[in-house]
């Protein structure tokens, strides 16, 4: 006999609510869930959560509420309305638009989700402001990468809104601490690597992993290393292996911190020295071509106007040119002269008083046909 069909699970509608308009579920939480919704006289959507007595009672909610409020970073979602009176009470903070960090990593490519100086900067930005909220005394309760939501911004990394917020009556619950610190190195190791850490995939997040028989090694280790055959970690094998290894870093957020930092340090600066060296070869070409472009633009601007004059004096070349030849003519005659009487003197004539004639070329013309002076042929002597 075939299995039943499965029967999908019961969603709970929502309660109804006056001044609350339910635009779509955002997810698991309180009551029938976490929703978008519009509230009157409020312009933007908000995220809604709805309390739900069995979990917490209703001063404990809204008291829970107004701490997380306090707690002032770029990352956490602002408070808009707290409804302490009608029944259900609710609380409302402002929506955020953009993809989760989950969504891109199914998008990514499994070996590569991000680049690292992403991962790291995402990883950083969501541990600071786990860090603002415990040292107000609150916790996360549900960190993972579907309640990271990712936000682009021209000329900066992407931003980063931490939702999902679990209610927790009671201040700074040391075992949800631990668990959210935890959290952050785990999608850490998720974005450098494509895969949760090994020890949480297989072995359902115990605190200590299991030896395999033979050779005593830990099991995250072992997979470690074949992950290392496959992927480049691009020098953070080191950093992977301490969020592995070190129990310390998950059980306090300002040690997992400072061993991220450095790491992160080190990305920029090559990030910089291999931007500063494109940038200064991509600058040096610029210059190149802009100086070029710069003569281009002065042999055009000379060129125009080399034309323009020879267009106002097109009636000068031919006159020009002719008198040009005749008074080579003459010149040449001269010499002739000048030579000729020198030999019938049989003497040196006195020295020229005439300044030196300056030589011109005068290319731009083309010579007008001329009769050429004869060569000089001196008198023959006479016959006595």
């Amino acid at each position: 006999m075939p299995p039943p069909p499965t029967q999908p699970p019961e969603i709970v509608p929502p309660p109804s609510l006056d001044d609350v308009q339910f635009i779509e579920r955002l997810g698991a939480g309180l009551g029938a869930g976490r929703f978008m919704a519009r509230l009157q006289g409020v312009d933007a959507p908000v995220s809604l959560l709805i309390e739900h007595a069995p979990h917490t009672g209703r001063h404990d909610f809204i008291e829970w509420a107004r701490r997380l409020a306090q707690v002032t970073h770029a990352t956490i979602p602002r408070l808009v309305r707290v409804e302490d009176v009608l029944s259900p009470a609710y609380v409302a903070f402002d929506h955020v638009p953009g993809r989760t960090l989950a969504e891109a990593l199914d998008a990514a490519d499994p070996a590569h989700p991000l680049s690292p100086l992403d991962a790291l900067s995402i990883t950083l930005q969501v541990a600071s402001g786990i860090r603002a909220a415990h040292r107000q005394g609150l916790t996360h309760g549900g960190l993972a990468p579907r309640t990271v939501v990712l936000s682009e911004r021209p000329g900066a990394a992407d931003g980063v809104r931490i939702t999902g917020w679990v209610p927790c009556p009671e201040p700074l619950d040391e075992v949800v601490r631990k668990a959210d610190v935890k959290a952050i190195a785990s999608m850490l190791h998720h974005l450098l690597t494509g895969m949760v850490p090994p020890s949480e995939m297989l072995e359902q997040r115990r605190g200590e992993t299991s030896r395999l028989e033979g050779n005593g090694g830990r099991f995250d280790d072992i997979v470690l290393g074949w992950e290392d055959a496959r992927r480049d970690l691009g020098g953070l094998s080191p950093l992977v292996t301490q969020l592995l290894e070190r129990a310390d870093v998950h059980a306090d957020i300002d040690r997992l911190i400072d061993l991220i930092v450095p790491y992160y340090r080190r990305l920029l600066d090559e990030e910089y020295a291999e931007v500063d060296a494109a940038l200064l070869q991509t600058q040096t070409r610029a210059e190149e071509l802009a100086r070029w472009q710069r003569q281009e633009r002065e042999l055009e601007s000379k060129l125009r106007w080399v034309k323009q004059w020879l267009r106002e004096h097109a009636d000068e070349v031919a006159p020009t040119a002719a008198r040009l030849g005749r008074l080579e003519q003459r010149a040449q005659k001269l010499r002739n002269v000048e030579l000729e009487m020198g030999m019938l003197l049989d003497r040196r004539l006195p020295p020229t008083t005439r300044p030196p004639r300056p030589s011109a070329a005068v290319a731009a013309l083309e010579p007008v046909p001329t009769t050429p002076p004869r060569p000089y042929d001196p008198p023959a002597p006479a016959v006595a």
